[in-house]
Formats: structure tokens, C-alpha cells, sequence
């Protein structure tokens, strides 16, 4: 009875035999293997160089340099080029100014629009020309980006400004040295409720509402510059 010869699909000796089926399973599965070293080699021509002994006694093929993928490759993106198809970030974009009139003397300044600064500041050479007080008692201390740390002259309050047909009333901080007219900072803008437009060529238009009379307005801005 041992010796009959019985005829089993392959399913059937799947079923029957636990032994078969390991062995299928194992063959069948992806496993990790342990390979040579690869050598790479940074010479730009490597086409006379077929295989290259290494220190297991093996042998493998050359690697070119160019054909080891580095991270960017593996998420699909240039080191260095980005796709053609692609609008890419400028390296540098010029902060924006605007202008207006200080004072009651309608004395003409650009005021360099900054979200980042929390005051709006005055050039103290600024000041002189426009012939207001400040009070030295009202001086605040500041830290710059670089972790450079510097103070305020004073403070001149309530100074008039205007914007079109926007007049509005600012504490402005005098500094000794400065690259601007008017630093427009976040009280500023938090007062105008400042919203920006900003272009992909750097153009920006900002809406300003006057806070007293709620007059609604739109205004061009131009690059700032030093």
C-alpha cells in the first residue's frame, strides 16, 4: 500500500505536507543578503577598469561615483537643478517701503515696511530735520537678529503721519544709527490692520483701514533700499 502511486495537485501537497510548505514559503520570500564591499571610484572614466579585488577575496564590479544615489535623488529631488516645470524660491527678496508724510510740516520719508520689527523707529538724523521732541525717559532696549543688542534714544509721541487720506497717530522710537527713514513695525501695521498682497515677481499692495474713520485704501509699494 506504501509503494501506490498517487497523483496530488500542488494545492493538495500544500495541505498535506507542513515540511513542503516551509520550504516553498522560504523560496518564494524576499530575503536580505549580505554583499562584497562596492567600491566607488571618483575617477570621471572607470570604463577600463572591469572588477576590482576587495580585502573578502572577492570580487565586484566598479561603481561609477555618479551612480551612488545620494538623499536627494532618493526623494526625487535635484541637489543642485530643480525640474524645468518648477517655480522656484528667489535667493533675496528687497524688503518694501512706502511713502508718506510726517509731521505737521508734511515732511516727505520712506517708511520701510517690516513685520519683523516690534516698533516703528526714526533715523535720528530724521529726527533733527523734523524739529519734534522725543522723551529720553522712554527708552527700550532691542536685539537684533544676529544677537546684537542696542537702545533707543527716546520716544516721540503721538506723531502725526499720513497716508493718502489715512492720518494717523504713532509712538515712534529714535535710533542712533539706522539704514531707514521710518521703520514701519508690527504697531504699524496692526494699527492700519495692514493686509499685503505680495506678487511672485516681489511686487507688494497693501489695503490700510484708517482706524478712526474706517476709510478703506489701497497703495502701490516700492523695493526698499538703503
Amino acid at each position: 500500500m506504501l509503494n501506490v502511486l498517487m497523483t496530488l495537485t500542488f494545492r493538495e501537497l500544500l495541505a498535506v505536507s507542513p515540511d513542503v510548505r516551509k520550504m516553498v514559503n522560504y523560496q518564494t520570500s524576499v530575503h536580505w543578503t549580505q554583499c562584497g564591499v562596492q567600491p566607488v571610484f571618483l575617477q570621471e572614466d572607470t570604463d577600463s577598469i572591469d572588477t576590482m579585488a576587495v580585502t573578502d577575496g572577492t570580487c565586484c564590479k566598479a561603481v561609477q561615483a555618479k551612480d551612488v544615489p545620494t538623499w536627494a535623488h532618493t526623494l526625487h529631488i535635484s541637489s543642485n537643478d530643480a525640474p524645468a516645470s518648477m517655480v522656484i524660491g528667489k535667493t533675496i527678496v528687497p524688503l518694501c517701503a512706502i511713502k508718506l508724510l510726517v509731521s505737521d510740516n508734511d515732511m516727505k520719508m520712506h517708511g520701510c515696511l517690516d513685520s519683523g520689527s516690534v516698533l516703528v523707529a526714526m533715523n535720528y538724523n530724521m529726527w533733527k530735520d523734523l524739529k519734534v521732541p522725543y522723551y529720553p525717559d522712554s527708552v527700550i532696549n532691542m536685539e537684533s537678529a544676529n544677537d546684537q543688542a542696542s537702545s533707543t534714544l527716546g520716544c516721540v509721541h503721538n506723531l502725526c503721519v499720513t497716508i493718502g487720506p489715512i492720518s494717523l497717530f504713532l509712538q515712534v522710537h529714535i535710533v542712533c544709527k539706522s539704514p531707514f527713514d521710518l521703520l514701519l513695525g508690527q504697531p504699524f501695521l496692526t494699527l492700519l490692520k495692514c493686509q499685503s498682497l505680495d506678487l511672485l515677481n516681489g511686487d507688494q499692495q497693501l489695503m490700510l483701514t484708517c482706524p478712526n474713520t474706517t476709510i478703506m485704501i489701497i497703495i502701490p509699494t516700492q523695493n526698499w533700499a538703503p
